[in-house]
Order: C-alpha cells, then sequence, then structure tokens
C-alpha cells in the first residue's frame, strides 16, 4: 500500500528486523520511473534511464506501472516474499515464477483476500470479486484485479520476464554501485534503532507514522491502523528510491515497511563493511567456502565434509562472512543451512574494482 508525503514514546515489544534487498530497491527504482515528476531527486537518473530504454522495456514498464498502481503492489508481492528469506535475484525469480497461483495472488492482492477465498473463487472472477467487493472498492482497483485474474499466467510470466530484463540490462550495475552504500546505511538504522527503541524508531521511519498502546497508526489522506495483537513482528526494509513516499502493509502478523534512506555524498573514506568483506574473504578456505555456497546452501558440517576441516573452523569463517553481509542462515527443519546473499559480494567487488579510478 502507497502513502504520499508527536512521539508517543510508548513501548513496542515486536520483534524487529531491518534489511535491505537488490529486489526491493529495484522495484522502488521502478516505482520511481514510473512517476518521475514525483521523485525530483532521482530527475537526471530517471531521465537518463528511460531514455536508454529500448520501446519494448519501455512498453512493459508501463503496462505494469497502469496496473499496480505505480508497483506499489508489485511491493507489496515483494515484501511478502522477501518474509521467506530470498537471498538472491536468481532465487527471488524462480520463486516468483514458481508460486501457486493461490499465493501469488495473495501477495500481489496485499494479503486482503484470505486464502481460502482465493482457493474457492481463484477461477470464477466474477464470484470473487462480488464476494470481497468493500477489498477491490477501496484497496485494490477492481479493474487490476480482474485482468491478473483472467490472464494469471500471462501476467505472471510477463512479470517475471519484465523483471528479469530490467535487473540484467539496467538495475545490476546500479546495485553495484549503491549496494555497499546500502550495507552501510543498514548499519547506520540498526545503530538508531538501539539508540532510540522500537517505538520510537517505527516512529521515525516517516512523518505520517504514529505508535500508541492499541499499535500503529498511518495516514493523513487515507488511514492505516495496525492492531498489536495483529502484528507478530516487524521487516523494515531500507531503500534509496522510495522518498518521498512511504509503503507499508501487513501480511501473516508480519508488518512490512519500506523505509526511504538518503545516501551520503561520495568520499574518500572506505566504508568500514569493506574492511569486514576482505575479513571475509581473506583466505583460501574462505574462497572455497564461498565457492561452494555459490553452488547450494549447505550445513557447516556439509563444508566440512567437503572441504575436509573440522566444523568449529567454518563456523568461524562463516562468522566473519555474516558480520559482512556475505551469508545468511536458514534454518529448514532442524538444520541451518547457509546462503551465499551474491548480489552483496557483487556489490563489494564493485566498489573495490572503482576504489583506484581517477575521479
Amino acid at each position: 500500500m502507497l502513502l504520499l508525503e508527536e512521539t508517543s514514546g510508548i513501548p513496542l515489544t515486536k520483534e524487529i528486523a531491518i534489511k535491505y534487498s537488490p529486489v526491493v530497491e529495484m522495484v522502488a527504482s521502478l516505482h520511481a520511473l514510473s512517476a518521475p515528476e514525483l521523485h525530483p531527486n532521482r530527475s537526471r537518473w530517471t531521465k537518463s534511464t528511460l531514455a536508454s530504454m529500448d520501446t519494448d522495456l519501455r512498453d512493459e514498464l508501463l503496462f505494469f506501472s497502469d496496473h499496480t498502481m505505480n508497483w506499489a503492489f508489485i511491493m507489496d508481492l515483494v515484501g511478502y516474499i522477501e518474509q521467506g528469506e530470498v537471498t538472491s535475484m536468481k532465487a527471488f525469480l524462480a520463486h516468483l515464477a514458481n508460486m501457486s497461483d493461490v499465493d501469488f495472488c495473495y501477495g500481489i492482492f496485499s494479503g486482503l483476500v484470505p486464502r481460502r477465498t482465493l482457493a474457492h473463487s481463484i477461477t470464477s472472477t466474477d464470484h470473487l470479486l462480488e464476494q470481497n467487493s468493500e477489498i477491490f472498492r477501496y484497496y485494490v482497483p477492481e479493474k487490476f484485479a480482474r485482468y491478473i485474474l483472467d490472464n494469471l499466467e500471462e501476467y505472471r510470466h510477463r512479470l517475471v520476464s519484465v523483471l528479469d530484463w530490467y535487473w540484467h540490462e539496467h538495475f545490476a550495475d546500479i546495485w553495484n554501485t549503491i549496494g555497499v552504500s546500502e550495507i552501510s546505511a543498514l548499519a547506520t538504522e540498526r545503530k538508531l534503532l538501539e539508540l532510540d527503541g522500537p517505538a520510537q524508531y517505527i516512529e521515525n521511519c516517516h512523518e505520517q507514522v504514529h505508535v500508541d498502546r492499541t499499535g500503529i497508526r498511518v495516514g493523513r489522506q487515507l488511514e492505516l491502523f495496525y492492531r498489536n495483537d495483529e502484528i507478530k513482528r516487524i521487516n523494515v526494509i531500507i531503500t534509496s528510491f522510495l522518498t518521498p513516499h512511504f509503503m507499508i502493509n501487513c501480511i501473516d502478523g508480519c508488518l512490512t515497511i519500506f523505509k526511504g534512506v538518503t545516501f551520503g555524498q561520495a568520499t574518500a573514506e572506505i566504508p568500514p563493511e569493506i574492511e569486514l568483506f576482505l575479513k571475509a574473504i581473506g583466505s583460501p578456505m574462505k574462497l572455497k567456502i564461498l565457492a561452494e555456497l555459490n553452488v547450494s546452501p549447505k550445513t557447516t558440517k556439509e563444508l566440512a565434509d567437503i572441504l575436509q576441516v573440522a566444523p568449529s573452523s567454518i563456523s568461524v569463517h562463516l562468522r566473519a562472512m555474516r558480520d559482512a553481509d556475505l551469508v545468511y542462515p536458514q534454518r529448514m527443519k532442524n538444520e541451518v543451512y547457509y546462503n551465499l546473499l551474491y548480489e552483496n559480494y557483487q556489490a563489494h567487488l564493485s566498489f573495490l574494482e572503482h576504489l583506484l579510478d581517477t575521479p
């Protein structure tokens, strides 16, 4: 859900995870491209990017902009998918392509239509729209919902194709340029959370957000209220392309806040994240671990068996990689698998590649 641009001090006892995501940043950039006049701080970038695109890609972007409220509903879908800790663009696109029709519609309709309702009525568009008329009148435009329901396979195929196209032709290079700054901004946001406390931090995400004893309230033109008993955890995903807009949604008890951040001007100073990166790759064994994780996620024991070293040694290396945001642990049943965050690895390499470039 998209909103255009007094602290309570009330305790907020929810788990808050602050994240960044190449996927979220990419879709946020598409939101900026869809309405350049509303993003004056990105005017030069939007103008040059649109001019560099071929006609087919521009037409596809315009199609999805028109059918998704300037990509706002795709942001909700991405936030929903991100709950599963998708760790790379490749994994995200594969997940998006293989979602069930019910799960896809549940995410793109912002979690407002119950899964059971979708499962029973997804092939009967008129019945589904009539049964949920209030949702499709006030939150999800009926014309948009009808097109998706009537063209599910084609719509999802086009969405996967255009995102894959845009990423490889345009946004991968942008991410390599801003990735390290995003990682640095993440560290700053986590310090702010620690200093301000949960309630104050959430209120500072945007001037329209207010926290009280009953929950989180958002909005002026359109007021949203999320009760405390509805919220199980909170994901704050930072993005440099969303400002001055603000997006928020709650699906399956996970409140996702897309927070706009501004990066400072580039300086000659080396970000501390680069030091952590160099430590994380600074031995043959660490590089071997990364190479194995690039093939597939693995447990500590699997890595130890493959590389014939003690599990305790692998754990030390993985800890350094976690500190540098190069790997992500994901629990599956009784095992913890480590995933390579490939786009982060590429962003650090790009920073180093351009470090000695002549200004």
